[in-house]
C-alpha cells in the first residue's frame, strides 16, 4: 500500500495507526524479553532492566513508526527524511554552543512549570499528575544514580543517543512533515507537533520547557533543512544534562533540593540566559535561507 497520493489527514491518522501497533507491539516483545530473563516472577526493577525496557520503548514507539511510515511513502525506509545533507557547520556549532544555555533556559522553565497549580476543583487531577511525575522521578533517579563510567556510557546511550534519533525522526522528521503538508503552515506545524511531543512525554510539570524545547528542534529542521540538526540538538542536551547530573552526584551535591530562587541573583541570571537563548536563535535563523 502506498499513501503518498492520500490526503495528509489521512496519512497523519496512518501514522498514529503505526504508532499505536507498534507500541502494542513493542509491549508485548518486551513482555517477552522480562519472561525470558526473569520468569513468571515480578522482576526487580533494576538499572539493567530498566535500560533494555527503554530502549526498547523508545525504538518501538518512535523509530518503528517513523520508518514504517517513511516506506508507505516513498517506498524507501529512509526516502521520507531530511538526512540527505549534513547541517551546515555554522548551524551545527551554533547549536553545540547554545546547548549550555538550554540547559539553564529549561531548568528556569522548569521551576515556574513547577509552580503552577490547577483550580481547587481539579485537585483530584493534580494529585494525579503529582503521583505520575513522582513516579517517573523515582525511576530516573534510580537510572541516574551509577558510579562509574560504564553506567554513565550506558545512561548516553539510553537516555541521551537513543531518544535523540528516534523520537527526532518521529517527531520533527515525520509528524512535523506530514502536519505541514495538512495545515499548509510550517509555523503551524511546527508549534502543533511540539504540543503533541510534549503530552506524549505524560510529564505535566514538564511539560512548558517540552513544549518550547520541541518548538526550537522544529525551527532546526525548518532553518536547516536536515532532521540531523535536531537530533544533535536533542543528543547534546540530554547528554549535558546526564553529565552535570553525574558530576553533581559524584561531588555528593544534590541538585534536586536546588531551589532555583533562592539562587543568589535568580532574577539577573535568568534573565541573561534568556536574553542569551534569543540571541542564539536569532543568529541560527540568519544563518539559514528559510
Amino acid at each position: 500500500m502506498r499513501i503518498e497520493n492520500k490526503h495528509p489527514f489521512v496519512q497523519l491518522l496512518i501514522l498514529i495507526a503505526l504508532w499505536f501497533g507498534c507500541a502494542l507491539s513493542i509491549s508485548g516483545i518486551t513482555l517477552g524479553f522480562v519472561l525470558f530473563l526473569f520468569g513468571s516472577n515480578s522482576p526487580e526493577i533494576t538499572v539493567s532492566y530498566l535500560w533494555l525496557t527503554q530502549s526498547l520503548s523508545s525504538v518501538g514507539m518512535f523509530f518503528l513508526p517513523a520508518i514504517f511510515f517513511s516506506y508507505l511513502k516513498t517506498g524507501s525506509f529512509f526516502g521520507y527524511f531530511s538526512l540527505g545533507t549534513p547541517p551546515p557547520s555554522p548551524m551545527a556549532g551554533k547549536v553545540a554552543l547554545l546547548s549550555f544555555v538550554v540547559i539553564p533556559v529549561v531548568a528556569v522553565l522548569a521551576y515556574v512549570n513547577e509552580k503552577m497549580t490547577l483550580p481547587e476543583t481539579l485537585s483530584g487531577i493534580e494529585q494525579w499528575m503529582r503521583n505520575m511525575e513522582d513516579q517517573s522521578a523515582e525511576l530516573l533517579e534510580l537510572m541516574t544514580n551509577v558510579k562509574g563510567i560504564g553506567g554513565l556510557l550506558m545512561n548516553l546511550v539510553v537516555m541521551a543517543m537513543v531518544p535523540a534519533v528516534t523520537e527526532e525522526f518521529f517527531f520533527r522528521g515525520t509528524m512535523q512533515s506530514v502536519m505541514g503538508e495538512w495545515v499548509k503552515n510550517k509555523h503551524s506545524a511546527i508549534w502543533i507537533t511540539a504540543f503533541i511531543f510534549s503530552v506524549i512525554h505524560f510529564q505535566f510539570y514538564g511539560f512548558i520547557p517540552r513544549f518550547l524545547l520541541g518548538a526550537y528542534l522544529g525551527y532546526l529542521l525548518l532553518w536547516s533543512r536536515s532532521l540531523w540538526l535536531p537530533i544533535l540538538a536533542h543528543l547534546l542536551h540530554n547528554a549535558l544534562s546526564i553529565i552535570f547530573d553525574f558530576l553533581a552526584k559524584k561531588a555528593d551535591y544534590d541538585l534536586e533540593s536546588l531551589d532555583p530562587s533562592d539562587v543568589t541573583g535568580f532574577i539577573p541570571i535568568s534573565i541573561t540566559v534568556f536574553v542569551l537563548f534569543g540571541l542564539g536563535i536569532y543568529s541560527l535563523y540568519k544563518s539559514s535561507d528559510s
